[in-house]
């Protein structure tokens, strides 16, 4: 089975791309894994906005604010995470585009 993937987002937040929904005890240990990590970055960073975004992200993350968001590999699990994966149309129902004028 793939890692997780932690992300931060600046509008969402701390992200958790996951196959399926994880149980609380596991999101505890991906944060207890993932804090010293966050807080080695923070202590590299020189002063200025990136390390004071970084230490509230921290705080959020050690807060346990983090949401899981499902997502699928694609074809044999090794190849990028998918949110979904849409069917392509068959030969005769592409759509093609001639242009205006």
């Amino acid at each position: 089975m793939r890692p997780f993937r932690l992300h931060w987002d600046a509008v969402e937040g701390w992200l958790l791309d996951v196959p399926v929904a994880q149980p609380p005890h596991i999101i505890q240990r991906v944060i207890d894994w993932s804090v010293p990590k966050q807080v080695d970055r923070l202590r590299a960073l020189p002063p200025g906005e990136k390390k004071e975004e970084l230490t509230k992200a921290i705080q959020l993350l050690q807060a346990g604010q983090l949401k899981q968001r499902l997502v699928g590999f694609c074809g044999d699990g090794k190849g990028d995470l998918v949110m979904f994966e849409a069917q392509r149309p068959h030969d005769d129902r592409k759509i093609i585009s001639v242009g205006a004028g």
